[in-house]
């Protein structure tokens, strides 16, 4: 669904990078959660997200607790992903 807020950006994208891309979705998601009144719900444990999150990331979609652990896992995966490349060009 396209909002009010973000009609007519289609062309503005093309001049977006994938950041600005990326964040620009994430507002129409939040728009659409406040539509499905899921807004403020975090998506991973269906707990509330603290408003004070919501106020500096008003389209998160986790809480804060959330949000670090799938941090963690993220980093771990990226770690675990250079470990191979760097034993697969270290030939001792």
């Amino acid at each position: 669904m396209i909002w009010p807020a973000t009609r007519g950006i289609g062309k503005l994208t093309l001049f977006l990078n994938d950041r600005e891309r990326e964040k620009l979705h994430a507002i129409d998601e939040a728009l659409q959660r406040i539509k499905d009144k899921t807004y403020g719900l975090c998506e991973s444990c269906e707990g509330e997200i603290q408003l004070g999150r919501l106020k500096v990331l008003p389209f998160t979609r986790l809480c804060v607790k959330c949000q670090e652990e799938t941090g963690k896992r993220e980093r771990a995966s990226k770690d675990a992903r250079r470990r191979a490349r760097l034993s697969q060009t270290c030939h001792h």
